[in-house]
């Protein structure tokens, strides 16, 4: 049995029309690498989903806004 590959989308359009429950509880896959330095760097005493919610929210804080395109 072969996986199905995944549709090739425009990243703006790719959850253009997702509905995000924001109270929702999601799951996503992080490469091992990544999952190794977010333990190595966890401060201790905080739990691993409230640190990578940091980081994340860290990260969208730095990133710039995407530039509009014509």
């Amino acid at each position: 049995m072969q996986a199905q590959s995944m549709p090739t989308l425009d990243p703006n359009e790719a959850y253009a029309a997702e509905k995000i429950d924001l109270n929702g509880e999601y799951r996503v896959l992080v490469d091992p690498r990544v999952l190794r330095e977010c333990h190595r760097k966890m401060p201790i005493g905080q739990s691993r989903t409230s640190w990578v919610n940091q980081l994340l929210q860290d990260a969208i804080a730095q990133k710039p806004e995407a530039l509009a395109r014509d």
